[in-house]
């Protein structure tokens, strides 16, 4: 029998981290429901026990939530709720502007932090007894994917249960594999910021707090990574720990179990046209990496993301190829079982097929643009470094407030691009969680 679900998931601004936690999360068996910023801000956490925020840029999330959204959130801790969050998420709680205020933290100063790194890192355990350790080897290294640095605004009202150690062997700064650099100084120099990771060590990386009678714990340690087992007996625990107050039980749910309770929403095949434009996506989705990999742009970091070059926007060109390639993966699944005509509700008024339509449209914009930017990043690779915030040429400065805006989150084609994806996938996970399987392999995608 399944345990019921006391955990609210919230989706917003999540996108790849979303669907790295959603994944995880399912394959772990640990409950939880997605829930979104506007039914959060409608009162939608009653009932629940935790809110969990994935990772994504805590500015939009704080926007999306709007001031509605962020008082709920509050009185649903102050009233003994617990709150998770990472990376991203846990930026949302700060004490920061578009912050929730939930701990005396804030974020460290831009120029004593190091803004760009990435990888596998170990910790020291500042409270080895803490429940959240349980069965987890103490020379464990866990993944941290390009997160923001806390500092402590009141250390009696904060307490810290890990901070950083030693870097494993593929952890990356910026475009740098750290094993390789000897000279950081001279490095550091010429790319403008901090760069050595040895500036990290004992600099929190999980923090836990109160706020009212609920419990907070912040991580920038991404304890959801795919193929992680540490960070996943961890992230076990955090359930165990905020939530259920007792063993987490596995999930027994089959697959033919979940398909007869969404008997009523599949029926009949997918429009043929639907499933070639989808098909379609995706093999240009491949052909466009295939492209950046020749250009020298990027390389397969793992099965499931792109390392790529200082200067350009590498991180949005592989969220979008992930979450094209999980639409198409649910289709596959799903084929035979969509009715064409069904009205599964996209933001409210488009079907799923108009959905799809839309986003092969914005997809295919976004792709030529996209093409020729990283031509003009390449030539001006041939001049000196170039980063995402420096465009010495006109063109390249055009295509890149064009594709992105002018901030680092975001913006422009690819802030559309990413609602399009959101209105076609956030249904489908909502409706055929369970359909296929789910496991550490949907991220094995090259």
């Amino acid at each position: 029998m399944a345990l019921k679900k006391q955990v609210a998931f919230l989706w917003d601004e999540s996108f790849l981290w979303g669907l790295m936690a959603f994944r995880v999360l399912r394959r772990l068996s640990l409950p939880f429901d997605i829930v979104t910023a506007a039914e959060i801000g409608a009162g939608c956490l009653a009932g629940y026990k935790m809110l969990f925020v994935p990772g994504g840029w805590a500015i939009d999330k704080s926007r999306a939530l709007k001031e509605e959204g962020k008082e709920e959130i509050r009185k649903f801790i102050k009233k003994g709720g617990s709150y998770l969050g990472f990376c991203g998420g846990a930026g949302l709680a700060l004490q920061v502007e578009e912050g929730l205020s939930l701990l005396s933290v804030t974020r460290k100063q831009p120029e004593k932090r190091v803004p760009n790194f990435s990888g596998r890192i170990r910790t020291f355990r500042e409270d080895g007894d803490h429940p959240i350790w349980k069965g987890v080897s103490g020379d464990s290294a866990f993944h941290v994917w390009w997160p923001g640095q806390f500092s402590i605004l009141d250390p009696n009202r904060v307490k810290v249960l890990a901070s950083y150690s030693e870097p494993e062997s593929d952890f990356f700064v910026a475009d740098l594999k750290a094993d390789d650099i000897t000279d950081w100084e001279r490095w550091e120099k010429s790319y403008g910021i901090n760069l050595n990771p040895g500036r990290l060590k004992g600099e929190p990386a999980i923090l836990e707090g109160r706020y009212g009678k609920g419990r907070v714990i912040l991580s920038y340690l991404h304890l959801e990574t795919p193929g992680d087992r540490a960070g996943q007996a961890v992230l076990i625990n955090l359930w165990q720990y905020l939530v259920t107050g007792d063993r987490v039980e596995e999930v027994e749910e089959s697959i033919d179990d979940i398909q007869d309770s969404t008997a009523e929403i599949f029926k009949g095949p997918l429009a043929p046209g639907t499933i070639r434009r989808v098909q379609e996506m995706e093999r240009l989705a491949s052909e466009f990496i295939d492209f950046g990999q020749r250009n020298f742009l990027w390389f397969w970091r793992n099965t499931w993301l792109l390392q790529w070059r200082r200067g350009i926007r590498g991180l949005e060109y592989s969220t979008a190829y992930l979450l094209i390639r999980e639409i198409s993966a649910l289709l596959r699944s799903l084929e035979g079982q969509f009715n064409e005509r069904y009205p599964m509700r996209m933001c409210g008024k488009n079907s799923l097929e108009e959905g799809i339509e839309n986003l092969q449209e914005k997809y295919l914009s976004f792709l030529r643009n996209a093409r020729e930017l990283l031509m003009e990043e390449r030539y001006a690779m041939n001049f000196g470094l170039i980063s995402w915030e420096v465009a010495d040429h006109s063109r390249m400065h055009l295509l890149r407030k064009k594709l992105f805006g002018k901030t680092r989150h975001h913006a422009g084609m690819f802030r559309e691009l990413l609602d399009q994806i959101d209105a076609v996938l956030l249904p489908m996970l909502r409706k055929t969680a369970g359909l296929h399987p789910v496991t550490d392999s949907q991220f094995n995608i090259h």
